[in-house]
């Protein structure tokens, strides 16, 4: 990680990301290797000198102190002066916005509120790696997104080395400078939002943003890539030997239809507000598709044709018939 850079560790319920977390923390310990923060091996030193803060998902608020007294608790631990610790509590309390809430126990706070608490009191003790496991998990989808644009924006206003944990995509796409997807305890990839999301590394990283197609497509001598069940043809490309089967990612919205008589019938039709996901069915094949909702609609039952740029396509290295299903990630 670069010093100012938030990046957010993505992945499915049980692939380490929370367990990563712990490790540089402290919490656990390594079998093998080292952690270094700030190039030091920080891989056996203790909790306190590591000098992390990890906000938890639940936020773990003495309920028995007031908002002032939490977030000054890690300040005492640390043995503080109390003229210092008043002054940094002052600050931060006006930084995350709790002002006139400092004489109120958790009990008397909203969930925000009592995030914004938990976050102050790891910020107060100024670590030089702040860490968030899955903060805004317990919490409704409108105030998670007013969470997201704030922590974004402190993070940003005070220079924050931050590692998020989050399974939520869209959380991922909108806080991060960088995204670690992570599978089964494995590093997949480390990218920037728009590399992971137009040009992953392989199906399983492609998979976990929206819902890509991935089909299989073969090369022909005059350099096309071409779909037979959807018809798909896709020019420029050189990428395998004639007659060799690729795997290729078309996002739905880069795909177009045109309505034409042929095996490709719109079987189903979703209405998302700015946007109209269509899906198409022939030979047995899926295909999913995402217009505007301001184009002229076609029909379930409407048969059509299909094409895409070749620059709206990502090829892989392993042929299709490699491909495996994937569940789908929320």
């Amino acid at each position: 990680m670069q010093a100012g850079e938030l990046v957010t560790l993505l992945g499915p319920s049980g692939c380490g990301k929370s367990t990563t977390l712990r490790l540089i923390a402290g919490l656990e310990t390594p079998d093998s290797g080292t952690i270094a923060i700030g190039g030091t091996d920080v891989s056996r030193l203790a909790v306190p000198d590591r000098h992390v803060g990890l906000v938890f998902q639940r936020y773990a608020l003495f309920q028995h102190m007031t908002v002032r007294r939490n977030i000054g608790f890690g300040l005492n631990m640390r043995g503080v002066p109390a003229a210092e610790a008043s002054r940094r509590l002052d600050e931060i309390i006006e930084v995350v916005g709790l002002q006139g809430l400092e004489d109120r126990f958790p009990r008397q706070l909203s969930g925000g509120q009592m995030q914004r608490v938990a976050l102050a009191r790891t910020l107060v003790t100024r670590p030089r790696l702040l860490m968030l496991d899955e903060p805004f998990a317990a919490l409704d989808a409108e105030l998670r997104v007013r969470l997201r644009s704030f922590l974004r924006g402190l993070q940003q206003q005070l220079g924050l080395t931050t590692l998020f944990v989050t399974h939520d995509q869209a959380e991922a796409m909108e806080l991060s400078d960088r995204i670690a997807v992570m599978q089964a305890g494995r590093l997949l990839q480390l990218d920037t939002p728009e590399a992971i999301y137009n040009r992953p590394c392989c199906p399983e990283v492609a998979r976990m943003f929206g819902m890509p197609n991935l089909l299989e497509a073969q090369a022909t001598v005059d350099g096309q890539l071409v779909n037979h069940a959807f018809g798909l043809r896709l020019a420029g490309v050189h990428a395998a030997a004639d007659g060799a089967s690729v795997a290729v990612m078309l996002r739905p919205e880069a795909l177009r239809l045109l309505p034409m008589d042929g095996p490709v019938v719109v079987s189903g039709l979703l209405y998302l507000g700015k946007t109209v996901l269509y899906t198409l069915h022939t030979a047995g094949k899926e295909l999913r598709v995402e217009r505007p909702s301001s184009e002229p609609r076609f029909a379930v039952g409407q048969t059509v044709a299909v094409e895409c740029d070749i620059d709206a396509a990502w090829l892989f290295p392993a042929p299709a018939s490699q491909l495996t299903p994937s569940r789908s990630h929320s």
